[in-house]
This record gives C-alpha cells, sequence and structure tokens, in this order.
C-alpha cells in the first residue's frame, strides 16, 4: 500500500482528461432518485435500499445516491451503490452477496465514470486509462501484465468462492419477486448483532482515523501499528512508546516519519508483506523491549479458517487480515508481484469482518472475501 490521497493531483487531471472524452449516458432525478447508469429491476432496487437502511447509524441516516457498474479483472460484474453524505456498498449480483459496506467511508469510485473502472475484492479498486491501472484512493498503479494476470487469477478465485455461498433468498427475491424470500430480507435488514471487542474497544477502532499511515506500500506495518497501539491504550502502557501517539488520550496515531509504522518497518524493511513477515518482525521488537508472554498467530489460508479470525476476536484481540493477492511458490508468470493490502479485523457477524483498512476515513468497512493470511498477538 502506498501512500494514500484524496484524488492527489496527478491522477485527478488524469481521471478529469478521461472522463471529458467518456461517452457515458445516465438519468438522475436527485437524491430521492438515485442516479443509475444501467437499467436495475425494481427488487434489486428494494434490496439496496434495506441494505442502506441496515447499515446506517442512528445519528447518521443514508439515502441512496449512486449506482454503478464495475467489472474485476477476469470481466466478472459487480454494482457499486453510493450513499450520501457517505457509505457504500459493493454486491455481486450472480451471488446476491454484498462483499463490502461501509456506513461512513466514502465510495472509492465516488465521482468516477463505471466504463472502465476494475473492482478486485475489497481494498483493491482501480480505474483504467490507457492500459495503466490507477487505484483510486491511495498512490498504486498497475501497469504490468504479470500483475494483471495476478488480479485476474484471485478475481476469478474470489468468483468461485462466491458462487458457493450464494444467498439464495436475496436471488429468490430479486429474480422471481417471492414473497417468502421479501418477508426474509424484511426482517433482516437491520444490522446483524455484531461480537468480537467490547464496545469501547470497538468504537476506538471506529474513531481511529490517524492510524499510523506510511507511505511506501506497507500495509502490513500500519496494521501492526494499530494492533500494537491497541495493546498499549487496553492492556498494558509497555507496548509503544508515547511519542508515536499525538495526544495523551491515545485516541490516534501519529503518521509518516513520525509514526511507530516506520519504526517497525526500519527493522526489517519489505514492501509487500504477508503475515510470515509481519510474524517475524513483530518477534524481534517484543525481543528488543524485553517483553515476553506473547502467543503470535502467524498462518496462512489451508491452515486456519474464518472460525479462527473469529476465536481471536472473541477472545478480545484484533485480527490483522492480509489478501490473497501474493504470489505463491514458483510462481510461473515473472516477476509481478502484487501483494494483498492488509486490514485489521476488530468486530464480526457470521462471515462479516469489521475492519480497519489503515487508511483514513475507511475505519469502518464490512468485507466477505478471500484471505491470504492471518496475525495476531494474544496475551499467553
Amino acid at each position: 500500500m502506498k501512500k494514500q490521497k484524496n484524488r492527489s493531483i496527478k491522477i485527478a487531471c488524469l481521471i478529469f482528461a478521461f472522463l471529458l472524452f467518456a461517452n457515458m449516458t445516465l438519468f438522475s432525478a436527485g437524491i430521492a432518485s438515485p442516479e443509475v447508469s444501467f437499467e436495475i429491476d425494481k427488487n434489486l432496487m428494494d434490496v439496496f435500499e434495506g441494505k442502506v437502511t441496515g447499515i446506517q447509524k442512528e445519528d447518521q441516516p443514508l439515502v441512496l445516491d449512486r449506482v454503478i457498474a464495475v467489472q474485476d479483472f477476469s470481466g466478472e460484474e459487480y454494482y457499486v451503490v453510493e450513499c450520501a453524505p457517505a457509505g457504500y456498498l459493493i454486491y455481486h449480483p450472480a451471488s446476491g452477496i454484498f462483499v463490502e459496506t461501509s456506513p461512513s467511508a466514502p465510495s472509492p469510485y465516488r465521482g468516477l465514470s463505471d466504463e472502465h473502472l476494475y473492482y478486485g475484492g475489497p481494498t483493491e479498486y482501480y480505474i483504467e486509462i490507457d492500459g495503466t491501472y490507477y487505484h483510486t484512493v491511495i498512490d498504486e498503479v498497475i501497469e504490468t501484465s504479470a500483475k494483471v494476470e495476478r488480479m485476474q487469477q484471485a478475481c476469478e478465485e474470489m468468483t468461485a468462492l462466491l458462487e458457493q455461498n450464494k444467498s439464495i433468498v436475496t436471488l429468490d427475491y430479486v429474480l422471481n419477486g417471492s414473497k417468502t424470500a421479501q418477508a426474509t430480507l424484511s426482517r433482516t435488514s437491520a444490522s446483524a448483532a455484531q461480537s468480537g471487542l467490547t464496545q469501547e474497544q470497538v468504537d476506538w477502532f471506529k474513531n481511529l482515523s490517524q492510524c499510523g499511515y506510511l507511505d511506501g506500500g506497507v500495509c502490513g506495518f500500519i496494521g501492526l501499528n494499530m494492533i500494537y497501539a491497541f495493546f498499549d491504550k487496553f492492556i498494558d502502557d509497555k507496548y509503544m512508546d508515547d511519542i508515536y501517539w499525538t495526544d495523551s488520550t491515545k485516541t490516534q496515531l501519529k503518521g509518516e516519519n513520525e509514526s511507530f509504522t516506520k519504526y517497525l518497518y526500519d527493522l526489517d524493511p519489505k514492501s509487500t508483506t504477508t503475515s510470515v513477515h509481519i510474524n517475524s518482525v513483530s518477534k524481534q521488537y517484543l525481543e528488543q523491549k524485553g517483553i515476553t508472554g506473547i502467543d503470535h498467530t502467524n498462518r496462512i489460508w489451508g491452515l486456519f479458517t474464518k472460525n479462527t479470525i473469529r476465536d481471536i476476536l472473541d477472545n478480545g484481540y484484533p485480527v490483522e487480515i492480509f489478501g490473497s493477492l501474493e504470489d505463491p511458490p514458483n510462481y510461473p508468470y515473472g516477476e509481478g508481484k502484487k501483494a494483498g493490502h492488509a486490514v485489521v479485523a476488530y468486530q464480526y457477524s457470521g462471515d462479516d469482518f469489521v475492519c480497519h483498512y489503515g487508511w483514513n476515513t475507511y475505519t469502518e468497512v464490512t468485507i466477505v472475501g478471500i484471505f491470504g493470511s492471518i496475525y495476531a498477538m494474544e496475551v499467553e
């Protein structure tokens, strides 16, 4: 993960130039009647409106603002539902699953045309301009065929997983208008009860708008910073020096070169990180500080399940989840590594995990996806 931006001048100029020549037909009737870039069935719109109502906060009601279609790197279609004043949903129509939702983060596609927009799973949002794929939130680019092919493979895996876990009730209502399905959806439209950390700890993560961000593709270290910040605030203040906090109440973290992320990164620099490397750096740091009594969980997919993540959260500890895009051993397509972003999960409901993305304003995103590896710390 690289430098976060809110439409940096460079990318904004490229996008603006692109949009000037894009041929796009939209109809709009204001907030109450959302802007939609394709024909959408009333039943599906009902599902979207129900989900928006279900994820909104009591103090911030949401309205459906825009719906656009995007594709993943294998050509699979997704719908992006944008809300006002903030919030978004990403829906997979073939499975009836909302792959990710947020009641507070801005849509990663806000203000962009859907003609050349790509989705690679949670945290992976791109616009294609002249054969190069620009991340829409952070300063990251995909420009080699090997990286594109790796993204395609990951997208195909995600599609297969979604197809295996279809929301039958959603599809029954969308496709058949089933009254029984409609009643079931109505009963479950409110947000499901969440499990995991305490409410105080959950609120702390949701309000952690300064998360130790560091430029340079070091999302694994940003996540590790947040884990140590959690330990330092809620378990014992021996875990992190006070100089890395912006205030004595330990509610925000310093970023860039003043960040604890930078300190961790300098212990063993590596931009594309997985749980294996983060586990190693964490142990180095604890040994340096003379801290013992920590149980580390470091597992790659196949050696853990979603129950593993849920169990750690139920024990009262956050979990760093790494994307599935890291090239496997003996990857046959050259040196085009594209490591998936890392996020920190702090709450869950079923297979849905509420995560901090390690980007400012993206503090509360619920994801359903495929995971490459996990890392967590627990007191023995």
